[in-house]
């Protein structure tokens, strides 16, 4: 699968802020609790970890600037020539697991880990925020397609591909419950309302 970008837009100016190579076949995204953005992708199972604010990113190469995309015409759209290869608010773009593929859904914790559901291996795993290493793997008994984190900590993660079952996961003690959805509902989309009630879009 072919590289893509992630692009940052400033919603009240409606422009193109900023636009970042990340990993192969992007799939989900997720912010984190100092407004950061992950980046999930399906093609290589990489993870990405974008700063937002370019005075909180590393001068990696010690040039004494930091080397991120900017809109230097200020026409709305960052183009090709614009950004920057080695882009150093990318904090990092990496697997977390070496061996596992297919990212398919993800989702911040009250911590301000990731946690990042992987198709083919069944398993969700969560992510060190400074490193992009693995500090835990649960097994799941679907593949998850989203999942939503309630202001309990546990997870939820909604399946597809036969297995269309709920999941629940409580991350202190790997318990993992499993509920079966109306007939016919093909899970799509899930979220967490402030009661804590989860709901599940099917199509």
């Amino acid at each position: 699968r072919r590289v893509l970008f992630r692009s940052r837009i400033d919603t009240l100016e409606n422009k193109e802020v900023g636009r970042y190579t990340v990993c192969s076949d992007p799939s989900r995204t997720a912010v984190d609790l100092n407004g950061n953005a992950w980046i999930a992708c399906r093609g290589d199972g990489k993870v990405a970890h974008l700063l937002i604010d370019a005075a909180e990113c590393p001068d990696l190469n010690g040039d004494g600037i930091v080397d991120t995309s900017t809109d230097s015409n200020n026409d709305g759209v960052i183009s090709a020539d614009e950004m920057v290869a080695n882009d150093e608010c990318v904090v990092f773009n990496k697997k977390p697991v070496p061996e596992v593929s297919l990212a398919r859904a993800m989702g911040v914790d009250k911590d301000n880990f990731v946690w990042v559901g992987y198709w083919n291996s069944q398993q969700l795993v969560r992510v060190d925020p400074a490193t992009g290493d693995s500090v835990q793997k649960i097994s799941l008994p679907n593949k998850p397609y989203v999942l939503a984190i309630d202001g309990d900590g546990i997870i939820w993660v909604a399946g597809r591909s036969g297995n269309n079952d709920l999941v629940r996961v409580d991350p202190n003690t790997e318990s993992v419950q499993q509920f079966s959805p109306a007939s016919g509902l093909n899970p799509y989309g899930i979220a967490v309302d402030q009661q804590g009630h989860v709901w599940k879009i099917g199509r």
